[in-house]
């Protein structure tokens, strides 16, 4: 197995916070490491760089003014995946600039190649909610609910994550239209891990959960908000974080 299991994905966007600028030469190092590299395309949080790329904005309303940072992060989201579907992509790959997929690339490529032919919505990096730390056998009934060789379908809503996921059309048109009705007042704007996990829970869309996971999401205290919470929750699914690529500043 290489590299070349990026192929079933037409469209590879990868999210840059600029405010992070630690985060861009381990991005670049795991982008080579995989085999993406020269497969993506990148967007910058940033509107000069946006511009420069043709990126329709959202006007700057009142509504958007009051938003949190997380909140106003899920439109970058938002705006990739409209690119993607404007160009025409059947299947897409979103990666956010603190992933870190699986030291044994091999690994990551036999996941991405045995992803059911039917998904809507893949998460490929996952944690547990803090509802679902709770819940008795939850890892377990995740484990057991095996669709494929290395893909469960699991208990969506209980599962928060947006550093690696992938959507087909449909997938997307769904992530779309929802955001954009919160995006323009129709319900609240929430972080987009969030969107993610409701249109995943839903009867209409079909979704899966790398098991094991290929790819998890850098902590550090100094540029990862909630850190101690999301190693929990990595935890509650019995990940061992040891098993994925770690770069200077990174913690367990």
């Amino acid at each position: 197995m290489d590299a070349s299991a990026w192929n079933r994905f037409d469209f590879v966007g990868v999210l840059r916070y600029a405010p992070y600028a630690s985060r861009l030469a381990p991005l670049d190092a795991e982008l080579a490491r995989v085999g993406l590299a020269g497969r993506a395309t990148e967007f910058w949080t940033a509107e000069d760089v946006y511009a420069r790329k043709g990126v329709e904005f959202f006007p700057r309303t009142e509504f958007l003014k009051k938003r949190t940072t997380l909140a106003v992060l899920t439109l970058y989201h938002l705006r990739m995946v409209r690119v993607a579907l404007a160009l025409g992509a059947e299947r897409l790959l979103v990666v956010e600039d603190d992933v870190r997929f699986r030291a044994d690339a091999e690994e990551v490529w036999r996941t991405v190649d045995d992803l059911p032919a039917d998904f809507d919505i893949a998460f490929l990096d996952a944690f547990a909610a803090m509802k679902a730390r709770g819940v008795p056998g939850f890892a377990a009934r995740i484990a057991a609910n095996r669709a494929s060789a290395r893909w469960v379908r699991p208990e969506t809503h209980l599962l928060r994550s947006c550093a690696c996921y992938a959507l087909s059309r449909r997938g997307a048109e769904a992530f779309v239209a929802k955001l954009e009705a919160a995006a323009n007042g129709g319900e609240p704007l929430r972080v987009c891990d969030q969107f993610l996990g409701r249109l995943a829970a839903g009867p209409e869309l079909r979704a899966y959960l790398a098991h094991p996971l290929a790819a998890v999401q850098a902590l550090s205290n100094e540029s990862t908000s909630g850190a101690d919470a999301i190693r929990a929750g990595y935890a509650a699914l019995g990940v061992d974080r040891s098993l994925y690529r770690r770069y200077e500043g990174d913690e367990p």
